[in-house]
């Protein structure tokens, strides 16, 4: 994909060392964008930029994590150093830390809204002025349908989800008149590597509601009517 004056359209991606990202940044470069493919992992990053020159894609690996400031104001500064601009930028970088709301620690809680809120508003404000000066550029925010919804322990992923999605429709509406799109995007279910089980948390609360939820079912059909239906929390949460 190129702009008007033939040059590749340039995408950054966080997050592009796994799962969803990775496979973007190499779909993306395979049309013909030129791809900044972001992640902390120096090995997965080296094995990026060898398939993308064995594949001879317009694709570099650029070590990023969007937890630190510094971090993130050094790669936008590269990338923009190389290309210019950035004329997309897809914030897919995320962790989910995965137990009962109770079991979590306060230190999971934060970590949990440092990658997928903070972490996202870092990269986004760093990259928004440069797209302003220009009145051009798209943001694409990897939410999920947790953003919609909430299983059971994932109410620290989920949160962060739904603010998440509050963030992207105040943005959406702020940089309309810039010419700047902010598409919001909610994928269901996708093994990835984002999963984490703090060793704070046990589950203790969640094997011992699961064991009270299978006793009321047991013990009565008209028992489990004390806990909310799936569509319930469908229709609560599309309200």
């Amino acid at each position: 994909m190129k702009t008007g004056d033939t040059q590749p359209k340039s995408v950054l991606i966080t997050g592009a060392t796994d799962g969803l990202g990775k496979a973007l940044a190499l779909l993306l470069a395979e049309r013909g964008y030129r791809v900044f493919a972001a992640g902390r992992s120096a090995e997965k990053l080296a094995q990026l930029d060898a398939l993308a020159r064995e594949k001879k894609f317009a694709l570099e690996s650029i070590a990023l994590d969007v937890c630190s400031d510094a971090s993130v104001q050094s790669a936008i500064q590269t990338v923009l150093g190389k290309t210019g601009a950035i004329d997309v930028l897809v914030n897919n970088a995320g962790v989910n830390y995965t137990a009962a709301v109770e079991d979590l620690s306060m230190e999971d809680w934060r970590a949990q809204f440092e990658t997928n809120v903070f972490g996202v508003l870092r990269v986004t404000r760093a990259v928004l002025p440069h797209m302003r000066a220009r009145r051009s550029g798209r943001i694409l925010m990897m939410s999920s349908l947790s953003g919609l919804m909430t299983p059971p322990t994932q109410g620290a992923y989920s949160s962060s989800k739904h603010a998440l999605e509050g963030l992207s429709n105040a943005l959406r509406m702020e940089l309309y008149p810039f010419g700047i799109d902010v598409v919001l995007i909610e994928p269901g279910y996708i093994i990835t590597g984002n999963k984490r089980r703090p060793p704070s948390s046990q589950s203790r609360t969640w094997k011992e509601a699961g064991r009270m939820l299978r006793s009321m079912r047991n013990s009565s059909p008209a028992s489990t009517q004390c806990a909310p239906s799936p569509s319930t929390h469908l229709k609560i949460a599309r309200a």
